[in-house]
């Protein structure tokens, strides 16, 4: 039987997603297919397999991509679907463990790229603020008015989360530092 969950996740909170859809399996609930916030899901065995997400360089269509998923695939790992750069990957239990960052450099460059995400959104971001502030400071209007206030509150939502981020790469590149 399938079952759809609709569930929301900031880029920068992707290890909660993995524990989430981990639960998820633990209670018998096997992803069967992504959608930006929709999860599709099938009842199957409890705990029968590990899911993880990752952030790739290019888009999955890309033969970069391609060629990786391929590798992993031939790891025993299996792509559920994907979102823009996103893939949901997940690998039975019963062959063993599944971690896409083993070490150190692939956690950074893990972070890296969704830091480069959010560098990217930012200025979009700040930029509309500034407009509908100055589109509201000349029209006055209430709806104006909770537009601006609700995409500063994005504005600061990102910052916020791109610090998070930021913050633990730092961590994970002075942990570098100590071990070289």
């Amino acid at each position: 039987m399938s079952i759809i969950k609709y569930k929301w996740f900031w880029a920068w909170d992707f290890n909660k997603e993995e524990e989430w859809l981990n639960e998820m399996s633990e209670k018998g609930l096997q992803l069967t297919d992504v959608k930006a916030i929709r999860y599709k899901f099938e009842e199957g065995r409890k705990n029968e397999y590990t899911y993880r997400i990752e952030m790739l360089d290019e888009f999955p269509s890309n033969k970069k991509s391609r060629d990786y998923i391929r590798f992993l695939e031939e790891t025993g790992v299996e792509m559920i679907g994907c979102y823009l750069r996103w893939i949901y990957l997940r690998k039975k239990k019963s062959e063993g463990e599944f971690d896409l960052f083993s070490d150190l450099d692939s956690r950074i460059n893990h972070l890296t790229k969704i830091l480069y995400l959010l560098a990217f959104i930012m200025p979009l971001e700040l930029l509309g603020v500034i407009n509908l502030w100055r589109s509201y400071s000349s029209v006055n209007d209430a709806f104006g008015l909770i537009v601006a206030i609700l995409n500063s509150i994005l504005a600061v939502t990102i910052i916020m989360g791109g610090s998070k981020i930021y913050n633990h790469r730092k961590k994970l590149k002075e942990e570098r530092c100590l071990h070289e």
